[in-house]
C-alpha cells in the first residue's frame, strides 16, 4: 500500500493519509489570505507527493502539490508559449500519475489534455475533444478519456508523453554529470559541432542505452528534434528516466 493518499471530502476539505496516520486538512482556511478560496475537483499521489486541483470563484483552475499534506506550493499548468491560457481549461476532472512515463497527466472539462514533464517551461497542452469531458484513467499503457456524452477516447502513453525540455533546465545538469548527445551525421557535427557534446549514432547508441548509468541525466539534440524525441524516448524505455530531447540543433538556447 502506498504511504501516500488523498481525497476530496464533501465539505471541501483534503482527506490525507501519510505514512499510514489519517488526517483532514482544510486548505482554504490555512491559506486564507495567501490564495483565492478553491473548489477542489480532482486529486492524486504518488510515490513522492500529493496532488490536488482546483477552481477559484472566477472559474480559473490550479494544481498545488505537497510533500507531506502540509505546506502546499502551486505548480504552472500552462504552456510557456502562450498558445492556450488556463482560463480556458474548465475544471480539472482528472490528475493522473503515469510511472512509465514519469509525467503527470490532467485532463479539463473543457476538452483539454495538460502534460507536466519535469521542466516547468515544457508543458504541453492540447485539446483533445470538443465535448465537454467527465474523467479520464490510465490502463494498460492507453489514457482513456470519457465525454459527457458517454463517447470514450484512447491515447498510447508514449504518443502524448512530453520528452523535450529547455536548455536552461538541461543547463545544470549538463554541468554536473550529464551528457549531451549529437545524433546528427559525422559531416554535420564537423561543419558545426557543439561544444561538449559527444557523437553518436546506430550501434554506439544502442550501447549507450545498455552502458548509461540509470540515475543521471541524458539530453539529445538532432537536425529538427525527432530523432531526438525518439532517442529519448527509447532511453527511457531502456530504464534511463532523466532522458529528454532537446529537440533540433537550432533550437538550443532556447
Amino acid at each position: 500500500m502506498m504511504d501516500r493518499q488523498i481525497s476530496i471530502a464533501k465539505d471541501n476539505k483534503l482527506h490525507i493519509v501519510y505514512k499510514s496516520a489519517e488526517r483532514i486538512f482544510d486548505f482554504n482556511q490555512n491559506y486564507c489570505g495567501y490564495f483565492s478560496e478553491l473548489r477542489w475537483t480532482a486529486s492524486c499521489a504518488n510515490s513522492h507527493a500529493f496532488y490536488v486541483a482546483g477552481t477559484d470563484g472566477e472559474g480559473i483552475p490550479y494544481l498545488f502539490s505537497s510533500l507531506t499534506g502540509e505546506i502546499w506550493t502551486k505548480e504552472g499548468i500552462e504552456p510557456v508559449n502562450g498558445l492556450f491560457q488556463k482560463e480556458e481549461y474548465g475544471d480539472i476532472v482528472s490528475v493522473l500519475w503515469d510511472e512509465g512515463t514519469h509525467q503527470f497527466y490532467l485532463v479539463s472539462r473543457n476538452g483539454y489534455l495538460i502534460v507536466l514533464p519535469d521542466c516547468p517551461k515544457c508543458v504541453r497542452v492540447r485539446i483533445v475533444s470538443e465535448q465537454k469531458l467527465r474523467e479520464a484513467w490510465i490502463e494498460e499503457r492507453i489514457l482513456y478519456i470519457k465525454e459527457e456524452n458517454g463517447g470514450i477516447r484512447q491515447f498510447h502513453m508514449e504518443t502524448i508523453a512530453q520528452y523535450r525540455c529547455a536548455w536552461n533546465f538541461a543547463k545544470p545538469h549538463l554541468h554536473k554529470d550529464g551528457i549531451l548527445i549529437d545524433l546528427r551525421p559525422a559531416e554535420e557535427q564537423r561543419k558545426a559541432g557543439i561544444p561538449g557534446a559527444y557523437g553518436c549514432e546506430g550501434e554506439a547508441l544502442e550501447k549507450l542505452f545498455v552502458h548509461y548509468p540509470k540515475d543521471r541525466y541524458l539530453f539529445f539534440v538532432c537536425e529538427h528534434g525527432y530523432q531526438a524525441d525518439a532517442a529519448a524516448r527509447e532511453a527511457r524505455e531502456n530504464g534511463i528516466q532523466k532522458s529528454y530531447s532537446l529537440g533540433g540543433i537550432y533550437e538550443l538556447g532556447k
